[in-house]
């Protein structure tokens, strides 16, 4: 028989070491922050020092059971940072804004690592479609009292015009 028939089969008596399971799943949520931090598998594994199919492997297939050598690895480093963007400081006043003040003397907003300028989402605005379902025999008089109505039940309804 060959030798390599006997590494692939376990021994009788031989069993694998127990691995902490809560350690694992903190392991899998760590990298999955870490990669939603750097975008990029090839910085994870670089910041954690081991390869890139094992940190994907290890934050994406439930049924990899790594080494416990491993999860203590990646438990024990910190978390990854976010890239740090420089920012030219304003030519008029020093401090690091948005936009460049003008030497006006007015708030400045100084960012500390790792904050970011952000704008308020502005609310989808939905259109509103009327289609009109009158018959065309009613009178025009007819026709105002239902648009009328409609809009009295449901708010302002654009009139149609011919």
């Amino acid at each position: 028989m060959p030798s390599d028939f006997t590494k692939d089969n376990s021994r009788p008596g031989r069993k694998r070491k127990p691995i902490d399971k809560a350690a694992l799943v903190m392991a899998r949520k760590t990298l999955a922050k870490a990669h939603n931090t750097l975008r990029n598998w090839d910085a994870v594994a670089a910041h954690y020092g081991i390869s890139k199919a094992a940190a994907h492997r290890l934050a994406n297939d439930l049924s990899y059971r790594p080494s416990q050598s491993l999860v203590d690895k990646i438990r024990q480093a910190p978390m990854p940072t976010p890239p740090l963007i420089p920012v030219p400081p304003c030519s008029d006043c020093g401090s690091v804004h948005h936009a460049r003040c003008n030497g006006n003397g007015g708030v400045a907003v100084v960012l500390a690592p790792g904050e970011t300028v952000r704008r308020p989402a502005q609310p989808k605005r939905r259109r509103r479609y009327w289609r009109p379902c009158l018959p065309a025999s009613l009178t025009p008089e007819q026709r105002a009292q239902v648009v009328e109505l409609a809009a009295t039940l449901a708010g302002p309804v654009p009139e149609v015009r011919r």
